[in-house]
């Protein structure tokens, strides 16, 4: 598995750079779209680094002879997992800017005395604005399409919210959780 494990972590790195790259290089309208085809390019390298990593171990860590041709194979799986979920760990991580608690968190955290009134939230935090970014975000990432003073979901929303939708009530998640 040492080998599926170094190409994984390595790709992942490459990733990481590209998507910094990325946020600061270019005017990326939409993220998701952007940061889950780096990872499916990315995949490449991991194919093409597998072999290579796998020929390069020493004796030690590879199987022992007569065991079948399943353990590097699973070792080249379990690696492209792993670098599967470490891009969707990323994915959470990367996302938590749109969780308006976080912010009021963060917006918390950042002032001189730790605490903020409601009124300082609020002003902070204005929710016409703040709506307004959304609903762009939505707009930008075609999500949704504004056709005069209405919002209609464009099919990628619509494919999104019957996934999610769906989701959230299996779930019991509240409307806005």
């Amino acid at each position: 598995m040492v080998a599926g494990l170094l190409a994984a972590f390595i790709c992942f790195g490459v990733f990481l750079i590209t998507q910094i790259a990325l946020v600061h290089l270019m005017d990326v309208t939409n993220r998701l779209k952007a940061m889950a085809l780096t990872w499916l390019v990315s995949v490449a390298p991991y194919v093409a680094l597998y072999h290579p990593l796998y020929n390069a171990l020493p004796p030690a860590l590879l199987p022992e002879e007569g065991v079948s041709d399943f353990v590097p194979r699973a070792d080249f799986v379990i690696g492209l997992v792993v670098y599967l979920l470490m891009f969707l760990t990323y994915g959470c991580f990367y996302y938590t800017d749109h969780s308006l608690c976080l912010a009021y968190m963060v917006e918390i955290s950042n002032r001189p005395q730790k605490r903020m009134t409601l009124v300082e939230i609020k002003q902070h935090f204005p929710y016409d604005a703040m709506l307004a970014r959304r609903l762009d975000d939505l707009i930008a990432s075609q999500y949704v399409v504004r056709e005069g003073e209405y919002y209609r979901l464009d099919t990628e929303g619509r494919c999104l919210t019957a996934v999610t939708g769906n989701l959230k009530r299996f779930l019991n998640l509240e409307p806005g959780g």
